[in-house]
């Protein structure tokens, strides 16, 4: 007890060095959404991948969906998505932070990629599957970085609505400028300084 240090918060958070890289190349985001990523981790227990799917039936928006290594339902998914020209499947894509800094909006759970997401500075909608995850996810939105849609409850109308409430450019730019203040991507460089 009397040696042990503890680095709790956002300014300590310890992410790939990718991430930081990454962040230098995004100065804006555009002026409306065209792309959007949905992620829902390495398992996606909540099969969240498949629920969401429904919500972009007859639009226009390109979207990605990152299947995770554990997920079980991926043929289902590629079934899915061969009915769907604007939809593309990656499996576990090994440089999330080029895939997630190309979006306009990214859908996500509340896990490590909602600091990636921060640290980035894309807007995001949360979708949290665990208590902690609804914590983080709501303690960011408070902060001004993405929306907390809470646990999925099947409302596609819902999820739409809060969509086309961000297809404003100044909110995401809002977002962009938030999520960068709360995470910085130095959190390492803090923590081996002390």
């Amino acid at each position: 007890k009397k040696i042990t240090k503890a680095f709790l918060g956002p300014k300590y958070m310890i992410l790939r060095s990718e991430f930081r890289e990454e962040r230098k190349k995004i100065h804006t985001t555009n002026k409306s959404i065209k792309k959007i990523l949905l992620t829902f981790g390495g398992i996606d227990s909540q099969n969240l991948s498949k629920k969401l799917l429904p919500v972009f039936d007859e639009t226009n928006y390109e979207i990605s969906l990152v299947l995770g290594p554990s997920y079980k339902h991926t043929k289902t998914i590629r079934n899915i998505s061969k009915k769907h020209q604007n939809i593309t499947i990656y499996n576990f894509e090994k440089h999330m932070e080029k895939l997630l800094s190309c979006q306009d909006l990214v859908i996500s759970s509340g896990g490590i990629t909602t600091y990636e997401l921060a640290c980035l500075g894309i807007p995001t909608i949360f979708i949290p599957t665990e208590e902690f995850e609804n914590f983080t996810a709501s303690s960011l939105a408070k902060k001004g970085f993405g929306l907390n849609y809470g646990f999925w409850d099947n409302d596609t109308q819902r999820m739409k609505n809060m969509i086309l409430s961000l297809d404003d450019y100044k909110k995401r730019r809002n977002m962009l400028d938030s999520g960068r203040k709360i995470i910085d991507g130095k959190g390492l460089d803090r923590i081996t300084a002390n």
